[in-house]
């Protein structure tokens, strides 16, 4: 295996991690006060995350975020998944998810739920591969995009 997955839990993880979210932009309104926010919330611990570390450099290659529902504290919510690049497609989110949901069944988490756009073609397809369905469509970012919102009973 060429990585490792851990879970951020130093400050120095959570800095690399802010710089990784950073380099690969994503298509939602007013991304980097999203990224900004996020590095304050993963810092006090009101988001986790999962990162994938390279053993050849070091570098991050591959994160998922989440955190606590704020209305059902019994639903763990992926925040943002993302891989690099020239890394996808070797299976990297899937290990991440695989230590998300282990985290979620030992901390009592009974449903886990995510939502991507509804034209993300690759992630629709890996999150029902992973065993989500499709729980309902709405406008979450912005007037013109629909997300498609993803549940996971454990």
């Amino acid at each position: 295996m060429i990585y490792k997955v851990e879970f951020a839990a130093y400050v120095e993880e959570i800095r690399m991690l802010y710089e990784f979210i950073k380099k690969f932009p994503e298509d939602y309104p007013n991304y980097f006060d999203w990224v900004e926010q996020c590095f304050e919330e993963l810092d006090r611990g009101y988001k986790n995350a999962f990162f994938c570390e390279s053993k050849s450099n070091g570098e991050i290659i591959g994160s998922l975020i989440f955190q606590r529902h704020k209305n059902d504290q019994t639903i763990l919510e992926m925040k943002n998944g993302r891989i690099e690049p020239k890394y996808r497609r070797k299976k990297i989110f899937t290990d991440m998810y695989s230590k998300l949901e282990r985290y979620a069944r030992e901390n009592g988490f009974k449903r886990i739920i995510g939502d991507c756009h509804e034209n993300n073609a690759s992630v629709i397809k890996t999150l029902e591969n992973l065993g989500f369905t499709q729980d309902s469509t709405e406008t979450l970012y912005d007037s013109k995009t629909k997300e498609i919102i993803f549940k996971k009973d454990l």
